[in-house]
């Protein structure tokens, strides 16, 4: 009997001993696979985390080969940097600048990302083209399991902006955009018995009291502008500190405004496309008299204290009303007590 009780205890030891052996080498087993790799891409993006266009690339699950079409205008635009594991705060690539973790992930490819931000604050870095590709090589060091990974990126700027500018009227325009080919600027002066001059002239009328500055028809001929466009119109010095309301009739007919303060003798104004422009001078607005002003004070001060007194007579407690319920309720009370007492006594007496 004995016997059999031991026999049966080892071999419920070789058994438990064999069942776990595979795991316990399983668990050992730390030989990096596929999964454990470590990607990164990249890409430009704009402050309302639009990519900016035009830019093309290719790599791994995403962009790892950037190419940077240099007419764009990269103020306000940042680099966004991906990576499928958290790599910490902050990720420094040498010759190139640091991105600061987001706080943000995105699934995407079946992975959880973790986004970076390097904000572009040198944008004309980017509007001149490169001789050859920008090689950025780092090391991406996974927080969760502290191994490190060799990655690298690159880029190249093709294509550059370029400033055109051209004399018309009265005016000096200059504008500032990017091209494949080289272009030529013209600024045709717009008549005020144009009938485009008129509408655009009865448009700002109903916007502020102007002087009519000039009016242009602006193109740019010789072939394709890309990007946005930076017109300056340099409209003199004696107008500096001056409020000018510049009107753009856009290609479909509806408009387009801004105001803008004279400074070192120029505005500029940022727009998508070229077509008729219309600069005029705010005429100062007359000032209210310190007389009107004060006249408008006592107005508004009467209209509260009248509004005042009427609120207080609607709030003020009705007080006859109260007075004569607090003389009811006792007499009720006394009367109803009576009524009881004398019923009591009726029966007593049965």
């Amino acid at each position: 009997m004995k016997k059999c009780v031991k026999i049966s205890i080892l071999l419920l030891i070789v058994a438990v001993v064999i069942g776990i052996t595979p795991n316990i080498v399983m668990a050992t087993d730390e030989t990096p696979t596929e999964t454990d790799e470590v990607y990164v891409a990249w890409t430009v993006k704009n402050n309302a985390g639009e990519e900016v266009e035009g830019i093309r690339g290719g790599g791994d699950y995403g962009i790892q080969d950037l190419v940077v079409p240099g007419y764009n205008d990269y103020t306000n635009c940042y680099f966004e940097l991906k990576v499928n594991v958290y790599a910490g705060e902050e990720i420094t690539i040498d010759n190139f600048g640091t991105f600061a973790y987001s706080g943000e992930t995105r699934k995407q490819s079946d992975m959880e990302w973790y986004i970076y931000k390097h904000v572009i604050t040198e944008p004309e870095k980017y509007n001149k083209p490169s001789e050859e590709y920008n090689s950025l090589n780092f090391t991406i060091k996974d927080e969760e399991t502290g191994k490190s990974y060799e990655k690298w990126l690159g880029y190249i700027v093709v294509g550059e902006r370029k400033t055109y500018k051209v004399e018309s009227g009265n005016m000096s325009i200059a504008v500032e955009t990017g091209a494949e080919t080289e272009l030529s600027l013209k600024a045709d002066v717009i008549e005020s018995t144009n009938d485009t001059y008129l509408e655009m002239i009865q448009y700002i009328n109903t916007k502020c009291d102007n002087e009519c500055l000039g009016s242009f028809d602006i193109s740019l001929v010789g072939g394709e502008y890309k990007g946005n466009l930076t017109i300056t119109f340099t409209v003199g010095e004696e107008y500096n500190g001056k409020d000018v309301f510049v009107c753009h009739k856009k290609s479909d007919g509806t408009y387009e405004d801004f105001r803008e303060v004279v400074t070192n003798g120029a505005v500029t104004v940022t727009v998508s496309e070229l077509s008729p422009f219309m600069i005029s001078l705010i005429n100062e607005q007359t000032t209210p008299t310190e007389n009107d002003t004060n006249n408008t004070t006592v107005e508004d001060n009467n209209s509260s204290t009248t509004n005042n007194e009427e609120k207080e007579l609607d709030e003020t407690p009705k007080t006859g009303t109260i007075d004569l319920t607090y003389y009811i309720i006792p007499v009720v009370i006394i009367s109803a007590a009576g009524i009881i007492l004398t019923i009591k006594r009726k029966q007593a007496k049965h």
